[in-house]
């Protein structure tokens, strides 16, 4: 199971992932689930994911080679926070109709959800929850958090206190505890 959060306030983003990939019995893998795409002039992104790790992989790989080349779009490129959030789901729905075709058969399930966040230039900070078919929500100024994977243990917390005036150091002090909260109420959520 995955637990990954991003909340938005005033003051910027804050992002909380555990990496987690297999609570079995015999066998404990971790991945990271957060992605940063820093290294961008003008712009940051970082896109966290929960879901078949094999789709997760693919789109970071993709978005990361269409930077490298030089693609039109990119996540270099793109000019407005929903393009990139569009441009994401698009990959998304790719990797996973490849992979669904591939294995129809099987009851293969290529599905994966993903919070991208970040700014361009100047313009303001946001968030996006992408769902696996692809479209996308923003927070609403009400619950400016987005969470994906195991929720429940984690909300409350972040219910009770993060609000768009929440400093940003409350804002990370609560993704901390909510993240605390689900990996002590879930063992398939870990560090």
């Amino acid at each position: 199971m995955t637990y990954c959060l991003a909340a938005t306030v005033n003051d910027g983003l804050v992002f909380v992932s555990d990496s987690r990939t297999n609570a079995g019995i015999d066998q404990l893998g971790t991945f990271s689930k957060m992605h940063t795409f820093a290294d961008l002039p003008g712009r940051f992104f970082a896109l966290l994911s929960a879901g078949n790790l094999a789709t997760t992989q693919a789109v970071v790989a993709r978005l990361r080679r269409d930077i490298r080349e030089g693609s039109q779009p990119s996540l270099a490129t793109i000019e407005r926070l929903r393009e990139a959030a569009d441009y994401v789901g698009q990959i998304s729905r790719q990797v996973q109709d490849k992979y669904r075709e591939e294995e129809r058969d099987n009851g293969f399930a290529p599905e994966a959800d993903f919070i991208l966040g970040g700014q361009i230039g100047t313009a303001p900070h946001a968030l996006f929850h992408i769902y696996s078919q692809g479209n996308f929500v923003s927070p609403t100024d009400l619950a400016p958090f987005v969470q994906i994977g195991e929720q429940k243990y984690g909300k409350p917390i972040l219910d009770r206190i993060i609000e768009s005036n929440t400093s940003l150091e409350t804002a990370a002090l609560c993704g901390l505890v909510s993240m605390d909260s689900t990996m002590r109420s879930n063992a398939g959520v870990g560090p």
